[in-house]
């Protein structure tokens, strides 16, 4: 168990390039393929967890105390709070959004949190994220458009928050699998053209 939490410097243009290079890569490939396979849905489940992205906030177990929270963290709780709520796939993806930009928004202001407050906003985002992937399986027939926001943003902006709720509950991982696996074929394309030109 980690006793600390630490915020990292966001490296936000590395990050959209990566973003915006895999995005386009799925959106040249979707009209290409129709076949589910499951070697397709292994290789691209297996990329996606290996993706190195930048992340702020390290890994901890510890719950925020309570506090005079800023009103961007209340802003982000109460968005993500109402994604959880929100069955609407593209509505909900926007308040997982929305919730983010508010903790960039204040992190970038504030660069050196107190260890309560960073605590606290791990807190949110991994609990945020795990009710997110135990909601996968309802938004697997979305459209392209709208899924691969919330797999672009899971990759990106959720990875590490993603990854240990994975580690902890297998039964997260299948979830994201079979997320994922809903456009494979589209994917196997653009991870090719992701790693080649990478």
């Amino acid at each position: 168990m980690c006793k600390s939490a630490e915020i990292k410097p966001k490296d936000k243009e590395a990050k959209n390039r990566d973003s915006d290079r895999l995005i386009l890569g799925v959106q040249e490939c979707f009209h290409k393929s129709n076949s589910h396979s499951s070697r397709h849905r292994e290789d691209c489940g297996l990329f996606f967890l290996n993706v190195s992205c930048p992340v702020r906030l390290t890994r901890t177990l510890e719950q925020g105390e309570n506090m005079n929270q800023p009103d961007e963290i209340v802003e982000a709780k109460t968005s993500f709070e109402q994604a959880e709520k929100e069955s609407d796939p593209l509505r909900k993806y926007e308040e997982l959004r929305n919730g983010i930009d508010s903790i960039d928004f204040y992190l970038e202001e504030h660069q050196d949190p107190s260890e309560d407050l960073t605590k606290y906003i791990v807190n949110l985002k991994r609990s945020h994220t795990r009710r997110l992937l135990s909601q996968l399986l309802s938004l697997t027939n979305v459209e392209i458009d709208v899924w691969l926001k919330y797999v672009v943003l899971l990759i990106t902006e959720l990875e590490d928050e993603m990854k240990f709720a994975i580690q902890s509950d297998h039964t997260l991982k299948d979830n994201y699998d079979k997320f994922v696996a809903v456009y494979s074929d589209v994917l196997q394309e653009a991870i090719k053209k992701f790693k080649i030109n990478k």
